[in-house]
């Protein structure tokens, strides 16, 4: 029986001939260029998918990142069309679902599994990582077009690679979250005894942020009407925020005594700097909203504290919380 049996819905030859005439030797070497120019294609796609996830992941919108994922998924697609059409000349058996199948799931898939293996020790040696990437693609996708002839074939090898793909992507998501939590844990636990807390009636505490070994910035929000915010940060470091001489060498900075501590006042608003024990504490409004009101800090200095057991525990969950929903784009 010949492959010039009657062509199905894919473009490739008939059943009863798929099964039993497998791709022929051009459609095999055609594979191999076609697997090892293939990472280098899936670059900018991959480049697409990371990019909310670099930088500053909590500024992206979900529209924003739900348009990059699309236009990263059609950058991928998009190579697919003219391999299915040289697979077809080369009667290579249902080459639109051959293509797509081996370059969309099965390369990365089988890609992902190397790097999780192998590549991932040898950071420091780029061209062998770059060879091993280039020689599993072509390798992969050469078997791919080998058992084109059979249509379970390709679903199993496309479900397989489904799957490969969804644990390997959610374990690098669910590693990256968790990396993240724990980075926020430790810089809380390290902080040197620099933590107060406001204690005032009508605010509550809504976030918070841990610098290793330097500070903790506390956000609080009033509980009234007129919905107002005030940062809170303890120092531990005079000379981080220059304690020792606030208003030296600062221009269009106008400082003043009043009662609880030294009031500065910026281009962007006032900022009270007082003193807790040995903590150095700032207490302004954050940049995005408006300017503080001098009545609200200077009744925040006067209401400053050592957190207790609880409350520590509480800011803990909080700065991990925050930091959380900084790493995750959307």
């Amino acid at each position: 029986m010949t492959v010039e049996g009657t062509n199905d819905r894919d473009g490739g030859v008939g059943e009863a001939a798929q099964r039993t005439a497998p791709a022929g030797s051009s459609g095999v070497a055609a594979a191999v260029p076609i697997g090892l120019v293939w990472p280098v294609v899936l670059y900018f796609p991959l480049v697409g998918v990371i990019m909310p996830f670099v930088g500053r992941p909590e500024t992206w919108e979900p529209g924003e990142v739900a348009l990059v994922l699309a236009v990263s998924i059609v950058t991928a697609s998009v190579p697919v069309l003219p391999v299915a059409w040289l697979l077809r000349r080369l009667r290579v058996p249902r080459p639109r679902a051959t293509a797509a199948i081996g370059l969309l799931l099965a390369c990365p898939a089988a890609i992902g599994l190397v790097w999780w293996a192998a590549v991932s020790p040898w950071s420091d040696r780029p061209v062998e990582a770059m060879t091993l990437t280039l020689l599993t693609s072509a390798a992969t996708f050469v078997q791919v077009v080998r058992h084109s002839f059979g249509r379970r074939r390709l679903r199993a090898i496309a479900v397989i690679s489904a799957l490969i793909l969804v644990v390997s992507v959610s374990t690098v998501v669910a590693r990256y979250v968790a990396e993240g939590r724990e980075e926020a844990r430790t810089a809380f636990d390290t902080l040197p005894g620099s933590m107060v807390v406001l204690d005032r009636e009508g605010w509550e505490p809504a976030g918070a942020v841990a610098i290793k070994d330097s500070y903790l910035e506390v956000t609080y929000r009033s509980t009234g009407q007129e919905s107002r915010a005030l940062h809170v940060t303890g120092y531990a470091d005079p000379g981080y925020a220059n304690f020792d001489d606030p208003c030296a060498d600062l221009t269009d900075v106008t400082c003043e005594d009043r009662g609880p501590g030294l009031l500065r006042h910026y281009s962007t608003g006032p900022q009270m700097l007082t003193r807790h024990d040995d903590t150095h504490v700032v207490i302004e409004a954050p940049t995005w909203l408006p300017d503080a009101r001098e009545s609200d800090l200077l009744a925040a200095a006067e209401h400053v504290r050592e957190p207790t057991p609880a409350e520590r525990e509480k800011l803990r969950d909080l700065v991990v919380r925050d930091a959380t929903r900084e790493i995750i784009p959307g």
